[in-house]
C-alpha cells in the first residue's frame, strides 16, 4: 500500500515508472502500478540490487521522448530479491542525480531500509536523503505486528492522504498499530546487527555442503538465498528435505530457496538450521 501511494502520488497516468527488473514493487507488488495507477514500467537491469546507471539514464531519454506524464524513478534498499543487498547512500544520491536531472521525482522502497543503514553503520537520514520518498516497514527485521510508514515533504503527504482516502484505505482506531510502531523504532533498530551477523554465519556453514549455493557477496544483511540446482532438486522438493529435519524454508523459484534472519531466530536456531541442511544435504 505505501509503494503504491507514493507511485500514485507522483505520477499521473500513463507515465513511465523506471524500476529494477527485480525490485519488489514490480516483481511481488502484482499489478498494483497499472491497475491502480496507470503506470507502464520501464525495467532496468541491476547488480546486487543498484540500477545500472547507463540504463537508468537512457530510461529517463525515453520517457521524456514520448511519455505524456512526468514518471518516477524507484529504488529498493535493501534488495529484497538481490539477498537483502544494501545500497549506499552515494549511489542512491548518483541515480537521484539523473532523475533530478530530468525533472522526475524518486521513490525508495525502503523496506529494511534501518538494515541497510545498520549494515553500512550510517544514519538512515543519509541514506534516504536523495529521494522525494520513502517508504519502510515497522514490521520485518523490527518486529512490529503490522504496518508500514510512507515519508516525504508535507506536501508530498497531505495528496497522499487524498490518494489513500480515494482507495478507500483511511482506518480509525489506528493507535492499536501504531503503538508497537513506535516500540519497534525505538527499540528494535540496535539488535539489527544480531540477525545481520547470524545470517551470515549460516551462510557460510551452507556455503561448504556439496550440492547447494550461497554467493556470499549478496548476504550483507538478514537475508540468505540458497540455490539447490546442484542437487537435482527444486526448491520446493528441497524445503520439503528440510521440513523433515524441523526447519522450514521459503522456496522461490525454479531453484532458489530464502531463509531471513530476526529476533524471533536466536544463536541456537542457527546451530539447529546448520544442523537441518546438513542433514538433508546428505540424505541425498
Amino acid at each position: 500500500m505505501s509503494n503504491t501511494l507514493a507511485l500514485r502520488t507522483h505520477c499521473e497516468a500513463g507515465a513511465a515508472a523506471i524500476i529494477d527488473e527485480q525490485a519488489h514493487v514490480y516483481s511481488m507488488e502484482w499489478s498494483a502500478m497499472a491497475a491502480t495507477c496507470g503506470l507502464l514500467v520501464m525495467p532496468v537491469p541491476a547488480r546486487h540490487g543498484v540500477p545500472d546507471r547507463d540504463r537508468v539514464a537512457w530510461a529517463l531519454k525515453k520517457a521524456a521522448a514520448g511519455f505524456p506524464a512526468r514518471g518516477v524513478v524507484c529504488l529498493e534498499n535493501t534488495h529484497n530479491a538481490a539477498g537483502g543487498t544494501v545500497m549506499t547512500a552515494a549511489e542512491t544520491a548518483a541515480l537521484a542525480a539523473l532523475a533530478r536531472e530530468a525533472g522526475v521525482p524518486v521513490h525508495l522502497d525502503g523496506a529494511r531500509i534501518f538494515n541497510a543503514a545498520v549494515a553500512l553503520g550510517v544514519d538512515v537520514r543519509e541514506l534516504v536523503a536523495p529521494a522525494d520518498s520513502v517508504s519502510f516497514c515497522l514490521s520485518k527485521g523490527l518486529s512490529a505486528p503490522v504496518g508500514s510508514i510512507l515519508a516525504g515533504s508535507s506536501a508530498f503527504i497531505d495528496r497522499a492522504r487524498q490518494v489513500r482516502r480515494s482507495f478507500g484505505a483511511a482506518m480509525r482506531q489506528a493507535g492499536v498499530i501504531a503503538a508497537p510502531g513506535l516500540v519497534a523504532l525505538r527499540t528494535m533498530i540496535p539488535r539489527l546487527g544480531d540477525d545481520h551477523a547470524r545470517a551470515r554465519r549460516l551462510a557460510e556453514a551452507i556455503a561448504v555442503l556439496p550440492g547447494v549455493s550461497v554467493d556470499l557477496g549478496t548476504v550483507q544483511t538478514n537475508i540468505v538465498n540458497v540455490d539447490t540446482a546442484a542437487l537435482g532438486l527444486d526448491a520446493a522438493a528441497f524445503n520439503t528435505r528440510l521440513m523433515s529435519h524441523g526447519l522450514r524454508a521459503l522456496p522461490g523459484m525454479g531453484t532458489a530457496l530464502r531463509l531471513v534472519t530476526y529476533r524471533g531466530v536466536s544463536d541456537a536456531d542457527i546451530d539447529s538450521a546448520i544442523a537441518a541442511f546438513r542433514a538433508a544435504v546428505h540424505a541425498s
